[in-house]
């Protein structure tokens, strides 16, 4: 069967979210809604389990209207839920209500609590990384053919059997990968598995920069994975480290771009993902030091977070984006992926055996998920400080090329 990339079937999806909205916020006529009645339904939610599943659908609705090139209709919708998110020291009360709201972020998953705060000491502490920095990529000229190409070529030097699979979807490429242009302040990339079709499909909203690269490299091995085990990214026990293949090919991508475009600028997207990673851990881990304090007004929440060496403004950035899915989703599958690369690179039979059996897995809970990685010798943290140092020193050494450091604020 030869798939096609059909832009009514992200509108279908767009209708279904909609859908689902209208029936959490208890909307039976939908003809009848309008913007005010929706601003009045939202603010008198007091369900948390209710807030917190229309989030997730605002933010999907909004990355689906970003990737059909429109603007999401409902995108301020989520300040309703989030409040006013202003960082000053007279932020309103609806704003240190919703920090407290996320103070237990880390005890989603405890059986992950201590090695994502080890991952936060050895990033702050061990890396020397200047983690009030990120730097900007520039741009460059490659076609959507060439990116294409280079992925292609990427998986056929990483290994046969993931190349085989690799290619049972690359052959439809031309009908399942949409490239459009995207000047949002870096590339978009979603692959939209679609068990009943038993496929996916790609969209790559393009920044025009090498993260272009990794990017379609990154989404492609989402699509791989799922021809070999479609239950890979649906399994309810595996979905917090859902990332955790697409993550390891992104560290494995990134090298074998340096070498063949002959460019280090790869590396300052990696050091960009370190301090994200550690933003986010250290949001956490912030807020968990605020479950255990009496902090009744503005004034003493904003000192403590201070005294702690922290930025406010970043906390309430990742809380808005939905910090327990970056920190679970993210960040803790980027911690086993270093684990991962670091075998790769002295026993690359051993990490692809690994891979397999990780894609493959089918696990009765999340905590057996989480010792199946652990028995598999994926000891978080235990070689991340190695990482973080190589691509720190390897990002410093460039900064001549014209890689700007931008103080974050």
């Amino acid at each position: 069967m030869k798939y096609k990339w059909k832009i009514n079937d992200l509108e279908e999806y767009i209708k279904l979210l909609k859908l689902k909205l209208y029936n959490l916020l208890g909307i039976k006529d939908i003809n009848k809604i309008d913007t005010d009645t929706l601003i009045n339904i939202l603010n008198n939610i007091n369900d948390e389990e209710t807030s917190y599943n229309v989030k997730i659908l605002l933010a999907d609705l909004n990355q689906a209207h970003i990737l059909l090139g429109e603007i999401c209709p409902y995108d301020f919708l989520e300040y309703y839920l989030y409040g006013d998110l202003d960082t000053s020291d007279n932020y309103n009360r609806k704003s240190l209500d919703i920090i407290k709201e996320h103070v237990s972020i880390l005890d989603k998953y405890p059986f992950a609590k201590d090695d994502l705060l080890k991952a936060r000491r050895i990033l702050k502490y061990n890396t020397g990384l200047p983690l009030d920095t990120l730097f900007s990529m520039k741009q460059c000229n490659l076609s959507n053919d060439d990116i294409l190409e280079l992925t292609h070529d990427f998986y056929k030097q990483f290994d046969s059997y993931f190349f085989k699979k690799f290619m049972g979807v690359f052959k439809y490429r031309k009908d399942i990968v949409s490239f459009k242009n995207y000047d949002g302040g870096g590339t978009l990339g979603t692959c939209y598995e679609l068990l009943c079709a038993s496929t996916s499909y790609i969209q790559i909203l393009r920044d025009h920069n090498i993260g272009d690269v990794t990017t379609t490299i990154h989404e492609f091995m989402h699509a791989t994975s799922f021809s070999i085990n479609p239950n890979h990214l649906y399994d309810p026990n595996k979905d917090f480290l859902s990332e955790f293949d697409t993550t390891f090919i992104n560290l494995l991508a990134t090298d074998y771009i340096s070498q063949n475009l002959k460019t280090e600028q790869i590396y300052a997207n990696s050091f960009n993902a370190l301090v994200d990673h550690y933003n986010s851990i250290n949001s956490a881990y912030i807020l968990d030091l605020i479950k255990d304090e009496d902090i009744t007004s503005n004034k003493d929440l904003s000192s403590f977070i201070k005294s702690h060496e922290a930025n406010l403004e970043i906390i309430l950035h990742y809380i808005k984006m939905d910090l327990p899915f970056y920190l679970f989703i993210y960040s803790l599958p980027f911690i086993f992926a270093v684990e991962l690369y670091n075998i790769y690179k002295t026993d690359k039979d051993k990490a692809i055996y690994l891979l397999k059996k990780i894609i493959n897995a089918n696990c009765n809970s999340k905590e057996e998920y989480y010792q199946m990685m652990l028995d598999f010798g994926l000891i978080p943290g235990r070689h991340l400080n190695t990482y973080a140092v190589d691509i720190n020193k390897k990002v410093k050494s460039k900064i001549k090329l014209n890689i700007d450091g931008v103080k974050m604020t």
